[in-house]
């Protein structure tokens, strides 16, 4: 879970980084108005990506939980502006990524720290 946790927010920390640049960030928001949102999420996927890099998920299981939630929030967007937007493919591939790793979060993580999803998001775990 840790490799995982950790590779993810990898993945998260580069795309926040592409999206600072206007080249990549027209690859990763196919919209007319990515200037000041690609950077606001670019920077938000970034600071997320640092703060899940700690391989101590003890103490950010709370956050990865909420994480596990923001991703399955940033699934409905995508795949909605995938389906019904100008979004296409890249969009909805970029959906679906977020589906699978926000459930593998939620189910997962829980399970690799012996506590409940719910303890997790209320920051009420006995594990510390």
């Amino acid at each position: 879970m840790k490799a995982f946790v950790f590779w993810t927010a990898m993945v998260s920390l580069l795309s926040g980084a592409g999206l600072q640049f206007p080249a990549i960030s027209m690859l990763l928001m196919p919209t007319q108005q990515t200037g000041m949102l690609s950077h606001v999420f670019g920077l938000m996927a970034m600071f997320i990506g640092i703060s899940l890099c700690s391989h101590d998920l003890a103490q950010r299981g709370p956050i990865v939980a909420w994480e596990g939630m923001l991703r399955l929030g940033g699934f409905v967007v995508m795949a909605g502006y995938g389906i019904f937007g100008d979004g296409g493919l890249p969009m909805l591939s970029a959906a679906g990524f977020d589906l699978v790793v926000g459930l593998i979060y939620l189910i997962a993580l829980p399970r690799h720290l012996r506590t409940s999803l719910t303890s997790l998001l209320f920051d009420a775990s006995p594990q510390r």
